[in-house]
């Protein structure tokens, strides 16, 4: 077990540092060195600017969907990759514990989600592993123990979230999900919850 774990912290390691790379090149070097940021604010500055480019690259593909009859491998690789970029800047923010940040944070994975999720299925294992290495700090954030002000309201918009990759039926999110809430080392009462919201929604009872 302590064996596969190491294994999966190095492929989640090599994965975030490449979708570091990708990310200074969609975002910029300016917006990346934001995030790293000791100011609260400056992160937060960094997510919003990212969420807005998101949702502007995300009405750009709608229309190019409309008119043709296909994204091009080209276009569709390019969908791909911003939308795993924005799940590990959105993965680092929520480690964090300032609110304001995670709420840019779960803004950035909502736009993310509406503007792009439609276009993949459940084989686009890049997607499906950028969204399920989210879930287990969705649950944490569930716990309003996380952030050091305002954890209810975090709690809230995390469930919020989750339910939202639920929903998410073309990449499978339920299922992405649903392994996470019988995981013992994450909080009880969040994945009590949720299991509960599950079984009422989906059927699933895990």
């Amino acid at each position: 077990e302590a064996e596969r774990l190491a294994k999966d912290r190095l492929i989640e390691e090599q994965e975030d540092a490449r979708a570091l790379v990708q990310g200074q090149a969609l975002f910029g070097d300016v917006l990346l060195n934001k995030l790293a940021s000791p100011e609260w604010k400056e992160r937060k500055e960094a997510i919003v600017a990212i969420q807005h480019a998101t949702e502007e690259h995300g009405i750009e593909t709608a229309a190019l969907w409309g008119t043709e009859p296909g994204l091009s491998s080209e276009g569709f690789d390019d969908m791909r990759i911003r939308f795993v970029v924005v799940c590990s800047i959105v993965k680092h923010a929520l480690k964090g514990r300032v609110a304001l940040v995670c709420f840019a944070a779960f803004d950035a994975l909502n736009t993310a989600l509406n503007a792009y999720v439609a276009y993949f299925n459940k084989t686009t294992q890049e997607v499906g592993g950028a969204l399920q290495r989210l879930v287990p700090l969705l649950i944490e954030k569930m716990d309003g123990k996380g952030t050091d002000d305002s954890p209810r309201a975090v709690a809230a918009r995390a469930l919020t979230c989750i339910m939202h990759l639920a929903d998410a039926t073309a990449v499978g999110g339920q299922h992405l999900i649903a392994p996470f809430l019988s995981q013992e080392t994450l909080p009880a009462c969040p994945r009590l919850r949720l299991q509960k919201d599950f079984r009422e929604k989906f059927g699933l009872n895990k």
